[in-house]
């Protein structure tokens, strides 16, 4: 049985190798010379070898008296058995997979007459230590030479000059990427010069010749090829000259040994992939006529620190500056009107950025990952904001529009898209804004946000898109300005929102009819006002949010009463303005403020009493008699007008604010005024 199964192994084995080889060349018309096939056509090609051919064999140059000179499609495929094959003068071309698989090859001198070599032609060759390429080769096919790990020295005898003119169908037909190294007439070639003839160094010329450890580059040259100098990882150091228009994809991609380029003046455009991967690159000095910067140019440089893109360049392409995690100073030119997809992403080390007022478009998670990005500003001139751009910057605490951009504005260190009235960003200290403004937090809007632990929704949102709050691991509370009936109305998207759906809701509507509370963004004023008492807030007062915002808290008249915890944990608050109609004020109203919070209050109020107690420094209202005559008139109003603008020479006693909006200023010598003719509706307490 296990005989059986053997020969079973075998004869599928010989199927599947006949299904692979072309039917030409085992065809049973071809003719035959010793162990080789070939076809004539007033030429001879060879086509096929015996596959039991070993050792060292010859092809020979005439057959019946026509030239040999060519070695077609797969003539030798698989002949595992040759050691050494002897090539005739008279070939002008090797063609594709001539001598695919011959695993036993040790050794090849291609003569100085063949003028092309086909696609996978030595491919798997993997006992090939050397090969000769004269001269005479113009143009090497795609992966000539793939996997012919055994490779260790590929000889031209012609000159580096001849070399740059091959043209290579991709880095694999490159023997480089085996051998290393280039002997040129058998001398080893480290210090490559460039010679002042050559105007283009072609694709993939020196592609994987790790052995380089310096090129020198003509000012003759005008152009770079793709993969010119891929995986050469001997370079350290490369100038491009002031002739070199374009640089290539990949041209210079895992030269990991190179610390420092500097890109001419001349050059237009950096391709992808151009600098991608040179790990030990420190210092890049891109030139003032580049205008673009392919994708994933300089991708996963992770040595760089800094980088200034000149104004000469009008786009930055998508991941361009990807993974370049030392990255923390980035100049961007001011002729930039977009940054492209991923461009930034991951820089772990940049903390600010400034987006010049030329960029009209940031691309999709174009600052992605920035870590430790702690600001940006955004431009009047952008236009058009890509999802995610800013997802996973969990240090983000300011976020700014400038000033008339027509499509987004910021509020409370939020981006939002006016027209839409979309939140599209926030950050762990965002209030979102209660105007109206935003009736719609966009997908990813909060995404990453480990530092959220609470947040407050207006009862304006009327939608919440997926995954706006994903992975707030730390959100517990949310505050809605609403009822628990207006929440259900809210349409939410399940997906990666679980933070959001999971943590505790408090529902705000409802709480003190008689009072209303406003947050002003632009001056962090908590406002409170109304009629009679504030309720006792055992949990947590509706607009607690702003805890850790607010600078100064304003109680207008009218309100009686303060209740518990009502402003309890308001600890960078600067100033708290009471007015002399507040009659109680719980113990625990004003808890763990600010040590160094200036108490406003009326003079012998009950609010006095307590600041002493238990408040920094206290700043007492005057009464408006303020030259001392008994007699309040416009002479009083006109002294408070004077200290307004000059406090050292019109000095009045205590703090002059009778409209209770916490400041003396000129709008409390207008409030004199108007108590003076209409006491009734304008007056003191």
């Amino acid at each position: 049985m296990k005989k059986i199964k053997n020969i079973a192994s075998i004869l599928m084995a010989v199927v599947l190798l006949i299904a692979v080889i072309p039917l030409g060349t085992i065809s049973a018309g071809a003719e035959t010379a010793g162990i080789f096939e070939y076809e004539v056509d007033d030429e001879v090609t060879i086509t096929g070898c015996d596959y039991d051919a070993s050792g060292d064999i010859t092809i020979p140059s005439i057959i019946n008296g026509y030239p040999v000179t060519s070695i077609g499609d797969y003539a030798f495929l698989g002949c595992t058995g040759l050691t050494s094959i002897t090539i005739p003068d008279s070939v002008t071309s090797i063609y594709s997979s001539a001598f695919d698989g011959c695993t036993g090859l040790t050794s090849v001198t291609i003569p100085d007459s063949v003028t092309s070599i086909g696609e996978g032609a030595f491919e798997d060759c993997t006992g090939l230590t050397s090969i000769t390429i004269p001269d005479s080769v113009t143009s090497i096919d795609y992966n000539v030479f793939w996997g012919c790990t055994g490779l260790k020295k590929v000889n031209y005898t012609g000159t580096i000059a001849d070399w740059c003119n091959i043209s290579f169908g991709s880095p694999y037909a490159n023997p480089f990427s085996y051998a290393n190294n280039l002997y040129i007439n058998n001398k080893l070639v480290t210090d490559l010069v460039i010679p002042d003839s050559v105007t283009i160094i072609g694709s993939d010329a020196f592609s994987g010749c790790s052995g380089l450890t310096s090129v020198t580059i003509p000012d003759s040259v005008t152009s770079i090829g793709n993969w010119a100098f891929f995986g050469c990882t001997g370079l350290t150091s490369v100038t491009i000259p002031d002739s070199v228009t374009s640089i290539g994809q990949s041209a210079f991609s895992g030269c990991t040994g190179l610390t420092s380029i500097t890109i001419g003046n001349s050059v237009t455009s950096i391709g992808s992939d151009a600098f991608r991967d040179c790990t030990g690159l420190t210092s890049v000095t891109i030139g003032n006529s580049v205008t673009s910067i392919g994708e994933y140019a300089f991708r996963d440089c992770t040595g760089l620190t800094s980088i200034t893109i000149p104004g000469s360049v009008t786009s930055i392409g998508s991941v361009a500056f990807y993974g370049c995690t030392g990255l923390t100073s980035i100049t961007i030119g001011n002729s930039v009107t977009s940054i492209g997809n991923f461009a930034f992403w991951g820089y772990t080390g940049l903390t600010s950025i400034t987006i010049p007022d030329s960029v009209t478009s940031i691309g999709e998670c174009a600052f992605m990952g920035c870590t430790n990005l702690s600001s940006i500003t955004i431009p009047d001139s952008v236009t058009s904001i890509g999802e995610k751009v800013f997802s996973g910057c969990n240090n983000l605490e300011s976020i700014i529009v400038e000033n008339g951009n027509e499509r987004y504005h910021s509020a409370g260190n939020c981006l939002i898209e006016t027209e839409s009235k979309t939140l599209i960003k926030g950050c762990n200290n965002s209030i979102i804004p209660t105007d109206g403004s935003v009736t719609s937090i966009g997908d990813y809007a909060f995404l990453n946000c480990t530092g959220l632990t609470s947040i407050t929704i207006p009862d304006s949102v009327t939608s919440i898109f997926n995954s706006a709050l994903g992975n707030c691991d730390k959100l517990d509370t949310v505050y809605y300005n609403g009822t628990s009936e207006d929440w259900e109305k809210i349409e939410i998207d399940d997906y990666g929102n679980d933070p959001l759906l999971n943590a505790t809701m408090i529902f705000t509507k409802g709480i003190d009819e008689n009072i209303n509370w406003e947050y002003d963004l632009k001056t962090d004023t908590l406002t409170v006002s109304g009629k009679g008492e504030m309720n006792d807030y055992e949990d947590s007062a509706p607009y607690v949010t702003f805890s850790a915002s607010a600078k100064k808290i304003v109680v207008r008249s009218g309100i009686s009463s303060i209740g518990k915890k009502a402003f309890a944990g308001f600890s960078n608050v600067e100033k708290v303005v009471v007015p002399k109609s507040v009659k109680t004020i719980d113990s625990t109203s004003f808890s763990e403020i600010g040590e160094n919070t200036k108490f406003v209050c009326s003079k012998g109020s009950v609010a006095e009493e307590i600041a002493k107690a238990n408040m920094g420094e206290i700043l007492t209202t005057a009464q408006p008699d303020l030259n001392g005559d008994e007699i309040i008139s416009d002479k009083d109003a006109e002294k408070l007008l004077f200290h307004t603008f000059f406090p050292e020479e019109y000095n009045v006693d205590g703090y002059c604010d009778f409209d209770g909006d916490g400041e003396a200023d000129i709008n409390d010598a207008v409030y004199i005024l108007k108590h003076i003719y209409f006491p009734k509706f304008y007056p003191i307490a």
